[in-house]
């Protein structure tokens, strides 16, 4: 007899298939199928990527991230303005000031950065 608690396998319903192939570059894709609803078409497919796995840089990828990059540049200027409005006619300690990585820190973390 063995000890432990006993194996739950999964057991999938009848007219469900799975198929699992891996390619060459150690992507390894599981195919659902449901042959009593569609023979033809699969009910899932997963796509599972080894943790090493780069992904291919297209040209689109890097437009997208340029995109991003404009977009986050213009939410920055105006966190800016708006900060600059508050702080107007507030005193130094009680200011915001805009940190390099983007986020608003206090006085005195600023004044650690050297940003005052």
């Amino acid at each position: 007899m063995k000890r432990g608690r006993p194996k739950n396998e999964c057991q999938l319903p009848k007219g469900i298939e799975t198929y699992e192939f891996i390619q060459n570059d150690g992507t390894k894709t599981i195919w659902t199928w449901n042959k009593e609803k569609d023979p033809t078409r699969p009910i899932s497919v997963e796509v599972i990527y080894p943790s090493w796995y780069t992904f291919p840089e297209t040209p689109e990828s890097r437009k997208y991230e340029k995109e991003l990059d404009k977009e986050k540049k213009r939410q920055l200027k105006s966190k800016l303005k708006r900060e600059d409005k508050k702080n107007k006619d507030i005193p130094k300690t009680k200011q915001k000031y805009l940190a390099p990585s983007g986020k608003m820190v206090g006085y005195t973390r600023a004044k650690e950065l050297g940003l005052i």
